[in-house]
This record gives C-alpha cells, sequence and structure tokens, in this order.
C-alpha cells in the first residue's frame, strides 16, 4: 500500500514537473504599442485617484470630515485628476503622431530594397 502511494507521488511529480517541457510553445514576439507601459500607468494612477475622490465623498456625507477639509482634499484631487487626464490626452497625440511599428518596418525593408 505504502509502495503504491510514493509511486502515485512520484508520478504526479514528475507529470507537474515535466509537463512544461512536453508543451508547444509558439514563438510569437508581441510588440507592445507606443506608450503603451506609460498609458497602463495613468490609467491606473487615474482609477486611484477617482477611488480616492469617492471616499472622500462618502467619509464627508457621513460626518467623518469637516466642510473645510473635505473642500480642500477634493480640489487636491481634483486638481491631480485634471493633470493626469491631461497627460493622458497628451501620450494620445503622440502615439497617434507616431506612426505604429509595422509601417516603420516597411518603410525600412522598401528603402533597403532600392
Amino acid at each position: 500500500m505504502l509502495v503504491a502511494i510514493n509511486a502515485t507521488l512520484l508520478l504526479a511529480t514528475l507529470v507537474i514537473v515535466l509537463y512544461p517541457l512536453w508543451t508547444k510553445h509558439g514563438s510569437t514576439i508581441v510588440v507592445a504599442p507606443p506608450g503603451a507601459e506609460r498609458r497602463t500607468a495613468l490609467q491606473a494612477e487615474k482609477d486611484a485617484v477617482y477611488a480616492a475622490i469617492r471616499d472622500l465623498d462618502f467619509e464627508y456625507r457621513t460626518g467623518k470630515l469637516s466642510e473645510e477639509d473635505y473642500t480642500s482634499l477634493r480640489q487636491d484631487y481634483r486638481h491631480r485628476a485634471l493633470a493626469l487626464l491631461k497627460q493622458y490626452g497628451d501620450l494620445e497625440q503622440t502615439t497617434e503622431a507616431t506612426p505604429p511599428c509595422c509601417a516603420v518596418l516597411c518603410r525600412l525593408r522598401t528603402s533597403q530594397s532600392v
């Protein structure tokens, strides 16, 4: 009985360890669009600021914040959100002005073949 349990555990361990070697992995290259990392970071920061504003509104409605603190904090968060939206818009304009990677590669290929 003990031998059967050990054999089963050994077989399960081998399958788990060796499974990645048996699977086929494609060699696809994923090219992120220009500014994708910055866009993701700005989106995450914008979401955090929006969540902070929602929390601030909730705390003010429940009476945990004074009117002065609420007004001051909300104004700060609002200015930060507007700055993030401006940065996001600027990033969108620069990435739209930049040709896609494929177009750049096609131009390089045609200029080299001529």
